[in-house]
């Protein structure tokens, strides 16, 4: 039996999905601006000119992806920062607490502890001044490890299924959130998922709550393939802060490429 529900979601340009003839302000970072190329057309690193302020993305060019995240050792953004652009496999390194976090771009993924281990939160942009701002689970009350989430596009597609490999009773879920599975005739035990596309959060309870549990694209034979420790998923709902900064347009005459590097900026 499959149950599907589809709902067509456009949020307008200046809400940050990136419309045609849309245009953006160049975020003030460093004295070049460095990005990667979307969906690496391009696998090197692109520095774009401060002069270019704007980006018009009334035409056909390549995707942009910024990421930036800080990470304060108190609550209210107070104490050592640190400042993250990447993987972050155990920011007690670099501090001893992480009470509060601030990110300009994102979404990021942060872990209870060292290692991408222990629980999950999703962080999209914006102001996590404590800990209960992050989650509603009350064992977290410090972050240990941060990775850019992956991208997978604008379009969101999310099955699951009642019991491990795909069996049981299936809902399809298409450009939706959920805040009930049961509301929409679902029950709560979720033993597999596929994630055809988009970024999802699935919480063990309704309305957002509990226990976070990230799908990038994939398949997830058995609920601990996502961190579960058992099948309950009450509510789901879709990745949007995908840092889509839309079609870009950029004046090449503008643009230096660094000499060959493994890394980027």
């Amino acid at each position: 039996m499959t149950e599907q529900k589809r709902i067509s979601d456009q949020l307008p340009a200046e809400k940050g999905q990136g419309g045609a003839g849309a245009t953006y302000k160049v975020p003030e970072l460093n004295d070049d601006l460095c990005f990667m190329l979307g969906f690496f057309v391009a696998n090197v690193p692109v520095r774009l000119n401060r002069q270019n302020r704007t980006w018009d993305t009334s035409s056909n060019c390549l995707l942009a992806l910024v990421l930036q995240l800080a990470a304060f050792e108190f609550e209210n953004f107070r104490g050592k920062k640190v400042e993250l652009s990447g993987d972050c496999k155990n920011v007690l390194e670099k501090t001893q607490r992480v009470g509060s976090v601030i990110v300009e771009s994102g979404p990021w993924v942060a872990f209870e502890l060292p290692g991408f281990a222990g629980d999950k939160f999703l962080l999209e942009k914006g102001e996590y001044p404590r800990w209960s701002t992050w989650t509603s689970c009350q064992s977290s009350y410090t972050l240990g490890s941060f990775r850019p989430l992956k991208v997978d596009g604008a379009d969101h597609k999310l099955q699951l299924f009642e019991n491990t490999g795909f069996e049981g009773r299936k809902m399809e879920i298409v450009d939706d959130d959920v805040p009930s599975l049961w509301a929409y005739g679902f029950q709560n035990r979720v033993a597999s998922a596929k994630a055809i596309s988009g970024t999802w959060v699935g919480y063990t309870y309704p309305g957002y709550r509990g226990h976070q549990y990230v799908f990038e694209h994939g398949d997830f034979k058995h609920w601990n393939d996502w961190g579960a420790s058992e099948p309950q998923i009450q509510s789901v709902r879709r990745v949007r802060d995908m840092q889509w900064l839309g079609v870009l347009q950029f004046p090449f005459m503008n643009m230096t490429f660094p000499p060959k590097s493994n890394q980027f900026c």
